[in-house]
């Protein structure tokens, strides 16, 4: 019984050690680019690609942020999406803008545990639009063929964000 308290007691003394003295954590910042063609004309979504590395170099994160400004009500969104995530997102927002040239339909696509919600309306009224922190952008008055520009200036910057955080050395 003496012997197995002893273990716990070193346990929770080296446990509470590390919790009490923490790290430093590095974060370099890159901003990858602003897409601002949503309504009401100040309305704007933007990427930033981070790397995150600790004191000991044992943890290391890489992610994308999307940062969106909804001047209209007044609200700001943020999430992060993690390197692993991004090629995900994009082979499906590429699907989309595939899908949205043949046919009008209103196609979106949801990444819940990102936070993320992209979709693009056609006809009659159409729009491309991003719901990213619980704060949604949407263009308004485009004709479907300059909301798909939008949406591929989207992928065109998570591209250029993936390859940020691809190129910072590991």
């Amino acid at each position: 019984m003496i012997r197995v308290l002893r273990s716990t007691l070193v346990v929770a003394i080296a446990s509470a050690s590390t919790y009490l003295t923490g790290q430093i954590t590095r974060t370099e910042t890159v901003k990858v680019g602003t897409i601002n063609r949503f309504y009401p004309g100040t309305s704007y979504l933007e990427l930033t690609a981070h790397k995150e590395v600790t004191a000991n170099k044992r943890q290391n994160a890489k992610y994308l942020s999307v940062h969106v400004v909804n001047d209209f009500e007044g609200k700001i969104g943020l999430t992060d999406i993690p390197l692993t995530d991004i090629s995900i997102i994009l082979k499906n927002l590429e699907q989309m803008v595939e899908e949205s040239s043949k046919s009008s339909d209103d196609l979106s696509y949801n990444r819940p545990q990102n936070k993320f919600l992209a979709s693009i309306r056609g006809s009659p009224e159409p729009s491309v639009s991003f719901f990213v922190g619980g704060v949604l952008v949407a263009t308004d008055g485009r004709s479907e063929s300059e909301n798909r520009k939008t949406l591929q200036d989207f992928i065109g910057l998570l591209t250029k964000g993936k390859a940020i955080l691809e190129s910072q050395a590991k």
